[in-house]
């Protein structure tokens, strides 16, 4: 039985070497069907206001020396004026430092100037949320579209700067088909991104709605995609990540193996003791840090075996390790004799599982401020933020 999370006081997050710092920034114009991720309607008073708070919760934080990695998340981070950004990134400057930093960011929104100033206070990557470039499609996932031309303008700022530039797709969206993906694809490959991440369809219960074609379609389409990729120079990083330059963007990969702390509404943090999700913006703005509260569950002892497990899967080796469980280790086993796994290394047939676990692992991930069912005390949480939790889209909307 999966751990509920509990409304309560945040106990101390002390966490161990080699950890990472994300920024959740969770406003949003307008709520794409398929994210499941908490957001709330963008108002300029509301984004002002969470700047301040931000930049109050991080200075009031203990951390240990400098983060491995730090990305800015959301939402939209770039909703954020490049001075907002520039406020918050001065405050994690003198606490920590700022290496290895990367911000997601919405391309139609994005200006040469913004690239330009990301590159003067110190980022090194930039995420672009694509999806799909087809007008049907965005229509039919309720997301702003934007022209391909513009995207392929932000890439070229972006590399003229020196950015790594990661492009995300999705397989799968509800009027996508075989035609539409490969047309986007063709696109992205010409502009040269420093790297692809292609995403199958998640479906997180009770949330969002069935894909456009099933998850074995999404594989072979990724598999395609993967054929055009390597005869252009791309190395594949795992099961659905692909670059042609040294610099991996991926947060959710690092997670894996790090202890890393949220910032913001909504956001994650996981020590080795302790899981916490952030509460929502409003009552994170109105409830003074020290006294504030948060969803809290006890981390398994076993998490850290599974995350490792899931890092060896995502980086397409996998191999028996001493400091895995004997459970582990006898799966590991079973993998290698039943052809998922050569000499460490996926095959075709693990290539497929590996697709299978991973979104499984996805789609089963808790999203307690989505579905009040994760919370063991949800009528004192429901009290406390005068929240209006849902599992349905169009709550989310409302619930800004």
């Amino acid at each position: 039985m999966k751990s509920k999370y509990q409304w309560t006081h945040k106990p101390e997050l002390i966490l161990r070497e080699h950890y990472g710092m994300y920024i959740n920034v969770p406003f949003c114009q307008s709520f794409c069907s398929f994210c499941p991720f908490y957001k709330v309607k963008y108002t300029e008073d509301k984004l002002k206001r969470y700047v301040s708070r931000l930049k109050e919760e991080i200075s009031l934080q203990e951390l240990p020396g400098s983060p491995d990695w730090i990305y800015f998340g959301g939402g939209t981070p770039n909703l954020l004026s490049i001075d907002q950004l520039g406020e918050i990134v001065h405050v994690i400057k003198d606490k920590v430092g700022f290496p290895e930093a990367g911000i997601e960011l919405m391309p139609g929104i994005t200006t040469e100037s913004y690239i330009d100033n990301l590159a003067e206070l110190g980022f090194k990557k930039i995420s672009l949320g694509v999806e799909s470039l087809d007008l049907q499609v965005n229509k039919a996932v309720r997301r702003q579209a934007v022209k391909s031309t513009k995207v392929e303008e932000v890439v070229k700022w972006a590399k003229s700067r020196g950015l790594f530039v990661n492009i995300d797709l999705i397989a799968g969206l509800q009027k996508q088909n075989t035609d539409s993906f490969l047309k986007d694809l063709s696109e992205l490959i010409y502009w040269g991104p420093s790297q692809l991440t292609i995403y199958p369809y998640m479906v997180v219960r009770g949330f969002n709605v069935e894909p456009g074609f099933d998850s074995e379609e999404q594989f072979r389409l990724i598999e395609q995609a993967w054929g055009q990729l390597s005869r252009v120079g791309y190395k594949r990083l795992s099961p659905w990540t692909f670059a042609n330059r040294e610099g991996e963007y991926d947060c959710s990969k690092a997670e894996l193996v790090n202890d890393y702390i949220g910032f913001g509404a909504g956001s994650f943090s996981t020590n080795f003791g302790w899981k916490v999700v952030n509460p929502p913006v409003d009552y994170y703005l109105n409830t003074p840090i020290e006294q504030g509260k948060a969803l809290i569950s006890r981390k398994e002892v076993t998490a850290d075996q599974w995350r490792m497990f899931g890092k060896m899967l995502s980086d397409l080796r996998i191999n028996t390790r001493s400091d895995l469980s004997s459970g582990i280790n006898a799966y590991i086993i079973w993998l290698r004799a039943s052809g998922y796994l050569k000499n460490g290394s996926l095959t075709d047939k693990g290539m497929l599982l590996a697709h299978h676990l991973m979104k499984t692992i996805v789609e089963s991930l808790p999203f307690p401020l989505l579905d009040i069912k994760q919370v063991s005390n949800p009528s004192e949480f429901l009290k406390d933020t005068e929240y209006k939790s849902t599992s349905k889209a169009q709550g989310l909307a409302e619930s800004a």
